[in-house]
């Protein structure tokens, strides 16, 4: 698999999975009742979650840079259900102002998550509008400007 032989062993993505998680290797060949109990149908599949909640999965390959995206992304949705607002911001800040290195999709997703967690810190949603201003300007045909659009019209 892919993942193993180019993206899990780049020191970044290790780096940040030893960090941030307990990573668990499940073939659901072998278990397929794991596969099961988290609906997972297709290899690789990468769910992030706790003993109470799933809060974020991303399937397929991607290579180490988008991957390690997906994956700081994730860890601050998690943050953000978690009532851990500031983590959440600060990591999908640093993430944003990377810009360039990172695919359109990632870059939506992230501003999109990062107007959700500036509202659910404030509890208004005018917290969220500066993100979601920039979601909907900078990448207005993607599902995540799609889902704030009319706000802005």
């Amino acid at each position: 698999m892919r993942l193993d032989t180019v993206t899990y062993p780049d020191p970044r993505v290790a780096q940040f999975v030893s960090d941030h998680f307990i990573p668990v290797r499940v073939n659901i060949r072998e278990q397929p009742e794991l596969g099961k109990t988290y609906h997972i149908h297709a290899a690789p599949t990468t769910v992030i979650l706790d003993r109470e909640s799933e809060y974020y999965r991303l399937s397929g390959f991607l290579p180490p840079q988008d991957f390690l995206a997906y994956l700081i992304i994730g860890r601050a949705v998690a943050d953000c259900d978690r009532g851990k607002y500031a983590e959440a911001i600060d990591a999908l800040n640093q993430l944003v102002s990377q810009g360039d290195g990172h695919p359109v999709d990632v870059l939506a997703e992230a501003w999109y998550w990062l107007g959700r967690a500036r509202f659910k810190q404030s509890g208004d949603r005018e917290a969220a509008l500066p993100s979601w201003k920039v979601l909907v300007e900078r990448y207005p045909q993607t599902s995540w400007a799609k889902r704030v659009a009319y706000l802005f019209e």
